[in-house]
């Protein structure tokens, strides 16, 4: 889901440029299908930040399987880093009605989860295994910031989404040039950052080791100017499914 864009945590001096009102259109494919369209709206300021993501599934997929997700959250900066206020996530997710709010009133993830139907039966995760955890969309934040600040993208940062705790891992890859395709907007020169997601706990009760659900998964975002003078926004995402391959988003609108 959108929490998987990319996603790091990095120190942000405090004087560092921001990314401010940006809104983002991504067209997602799996085995050259497209198969969603994502929206982000990014507003990172000096006292704070918010990110807003929709998606939706479209084509066969869509029919199969619909899902359609608003999700948000906000916070602030401390020493440099996102810490979240406050997070939301609700629509429909294949299928089912599907709600997450989750609230930081003390530094501690405070989950409310309404589904229509129960997710997986999982493994509670413990109490101080929480703690210190961002969402997937602070995480993202932090990680927009400091490739648009210091034009890096190391850092690693654990999330908690109300079910799964897991550390991502993010790692410059240098620069790489990007071919021009009808289907995407920018093509030229672009940062990479490789991200890995090592699963914590918070997994299907009674799963073995060698679950996929288990096995860290490794995805890619490639970050570049599509303004002149703009920050620098993902252009390409690379996302490792569980078991069925990659799916591709590809920036298709960058409104400036």
């Amino acid at each position: 889901m959108a929490a998987l864009l990319c996603i790091a945590a990095a120190v942000v001096p405090a004087n560092a440029a921001s990314v401010d009102h940006e809104s983002l259109v991504y067209s997602g494919s799996f085995a050259g299908v497209k198969v969603l369209a994502l929206t982000a709206g990014v507003d990172l300021r000096g006292d704070g930040y918010t990110l807003e993501v929709d998606f939706r599934t479209t084509g066969a997929v869509d029919f199969i399987s619909h899902s359609q997700i608003r999700t948000v959250a906000g916070g602030r900066w401390q020493s440099g880093r996102a810490i979240p206020s406050q997070y939301h996530s609700d629509g429909v997710l294949r299928g089912r009605t599907h709600r997450v709010e989750i609230l930081y009133p003390d530094g501690q993830p405070h989950v409310s989860i309404f589904d229509s139907e129960p997710d997986l039966e999982r493994e509670p995760v413990p109490a101080d295994m929480q703690r210190g955890t961002v969402d997937g969309l602070s995480a993202m934040a932090n990680l927009l910031q400091n490739v648009a600040s210091l034009g890096v993208c190391d850092g690693d940062v654990r999330t908690y989404d109300g079910r799964f705790l897991a550390l991502m891992q993010a790692t410059d890859g240098g620069q790489e040039m990007l071919p021009a395709k009808s289907d995407s907007l920018y093509h030229g020169p672009a940062l990479r950052c490789d991200i890995t997601t090592t699963p914590l706990a918070g997994f299907p009760k009674g799963s073995e080791p060698s679950d996929a659900q288990r096995r860290p998964r490794h995805s890619s975002a490639w970050f570049a100017r599509v303004h002149e003078g703009g920050p620098l926004v993902p252009v390409l995402i690379e996302i490792e499914l569980r078991v069925v391959g990659h799916m591709t988003l590809k920036l298709v609108e960058a409104p400036g």
